[in-house]
């Protein structure tokens, strides 16, 4: 991702002179993973990254944060190497106030897997589902205030970027060719959301007015051979997000509503095309012993007139022995209308302090239209070593 030069170059200046001062406190973190594909559509893959990191505070209200990441990706006989500002923030924190200015990312809502509030930073989908969402997220200069008052919380967050997805540079045998506008007060998002408590409910009220960060697609044909274009697209939303605990089980209900605007592509003189979209969401969480489980429902209504609702239903298992050393995963998502799915097995070991090697073995299946049908080409075995100080 690119960094603006104004918020780099403030951060930047600000952390030579404060770090002058302070204690930094430095970290690495080095992941390997290779993995050999499960269907005849599938190649082998392979990604290695290096993520340096920094950390100070010179005073108890003043804090900095610096993290980076290089990667190299092999997918899909296609290799990358890419460069991206993971976090680089500076932070002031008062009695009753937090303001947070450069590259970072927030994490609303409550589900797990799929987004459904979280509508703000975009994800690189290139290797989406084979790490955590957090990770595949990717950061936006934004200035983030939050302003707290006992039980409640208000929380601002704007930033002059448009959240575009990383996509692949080629799909369905097109080139791939996504428009990113420059950052600017028109482009700006703007991020709104109210927390409180009632009835031993915490809950959340978010309003946005921004961007989809998934592109609008369209297949354009002129000089040269076709490519797919992605587009922005306008997008303003309002969403809830809700837990409540019970014993050792905890209740989640999320929902948001949208409305689109899709104008970057229309001819002369005619109309933005609008749409809506609503979103509902359930979950409930159990632990038992040392085992968690987890289980969602997630009901859309598309924006499209006549098309079919998507019906989304998801399963999670884990477990932990050794202390905590040895971990299990089992999860499972089936999009019920096109019977669509994804089911992934993980195995992970502490081997020490610093270092945790994983297994997984992820399988996509349904009609290539479909969400997780159209990944079938990713299914795969995977073996990863991660190392970090």
């Amino acid at each position: 991702m690119k960094a603006l030069p104004f918020f780099g170059t403030a951060l930047l200046l600000c952390a030579a002179v404060t770090g002058q001062a302070a204690e930094p406190q430095w970290g690495l973190k080095l992941s390997t993973l290779g993995a050999a594909a499960l269907t005849d559509e599938g190649t082998a893959s392979a990604r290695f990254a290096l993520e340096p990191s920094v950390k100070w505070q010179p005073s108890p209200d003043v804090e900095w944060r610096a993290r980076v990441r290089s990667r190299w990706t092999h997918q899909q006989a296609d290799q990358a190497t890419d460069h991206d500002v993971r976090e680089l923030t500076a932070a002031w924190r008062g009695q009753s106030s937090t303001i947070t200015v450069g590259a970072q990312q927030l994490n609303w809502g409550r589900m797990d897997i799929l987004r459904l509030s979280d509508v703000i930073n975009p994800v690189d989908t290139r290797d989406l589902f084979f790490e955590e969402l957090p990770e595949a997220k990717l950061a936006l200069w934004m200035l983030n205030a939050e302003w707290q008052a006992g039980a409640n919380s208000w929380q601002v967050a704007v930033t002059p970027q448009v959240p575009v997805d990383h996509v692949a540079a080629a799909g369905n045998g097109l080139t791939v060719d996504v428009h990113r506008p420059s950052p600017s007060v028109r482009n700006a998002t703007v991020g709104l959301r109210y927390a409180f408590e009632v009835s031993g409910w915490s809950a959340d009220l978010m309003a946005v007015r921004g961007w989809r960060t998934t592109p609008a697609w369209r297949v354009m044909e002129g000089a040269g051979p076709p490519r797919l274009v992605g587009e922005p697209v306008r997008q303003d939303s309002v969403g809830f997000s809700a837990d409540k605990p019970w014993g050792n089980t905890v209740l989640r209900l999320e929902g948001l509503y949208a409305h689109s605007t899709e104008d970057m592509l229309r001819p002369p003189g005619a109309q933005a095309s609008k749409r809506g979209h609503a979103g509902l969401g359930a979950g409930l969480d159990v632990q038992w012993r040392s085992w968690f489980f987890a289980g969602q429902v997630i009901v859309d209504r598309p924006e499209v007139i006549g098309t079919m609702r998507p019906l989304y239903l998801s399963a999670i298992a884990q477990r932990t022995w050794m202390q905590n050393r040895l971990a299990t995963r089992a999860l499972y998502i089936q999009e019920r209308r096109s019977h669509a799915s994804w089911t992934s097995l993980r195995l992970s070991y502490e081997v020490s302090k610093n270092q945790t090697i994983q297994w997984q073995a992820d399988r996509f299946s349904g009609y290539t239209p479909a969400s997780f049908g159209a990944l079938k080409a990713q299914s795969r075995v995977a073996a990863s070593w991660r190392i970090s100080f």
